[in-house]
């Protein structure tokens, strides 16, 4: 009997296809996230590893894991301040241009979510 495989996604399995606009927007959010929540990220890495031979204990990276997955999910609530230079990566992806610069931009914009984990950092 096959397993079904496992869901590594933050969210739960949307029904059929996924469509380009959601594509687009999770790999926008994505790019985001990477600097935003790289404090949490790095904090739930580093205590996955296992300290001189040591077995390392789930339990113990919890609070890292939900705050890696809380970053994430307010770093998908694009700010008022940032929607425009969203749209414009987005639009840019959808049209299929180079979309690095305005990537750029959205990645520099302020986003709140850096100043609640900024401990992290």
């Amino acid at each position: 009997m096959a397993q079904e495989p496992w869901n590594f996604l933050a969210n739960p399995p949307i029904e059929g296809a996924y469509s380009k606009e959601e594509v687009y927007r999770e790999l926008i959010h994505s790019a985001k996230a990477y600097f935003v929540c790289y404090g949490p990220a790095l904090a739930l890495s580093k205590c996955r590893e296992k300290p001189n031979g040591k077995t390392v204990h789930p339990e113990d990276c919890v609070g890292h894991a939900h705050s890696v997955f809380n970053c994430y999910q307010q770093v998908r609530k694009v700010p008022e301040k940032c929607q425009e230079v969203f749209s414009k990566v987005e639009n840019c992806l959808t049209n299929h241009g180079k979309c690095e610069d305005f990537m750029k931009d959205y990645v520099r914009c302020e986003h709140p979510a850096y100043k609640v984990f900024e401990s992290y950092h």
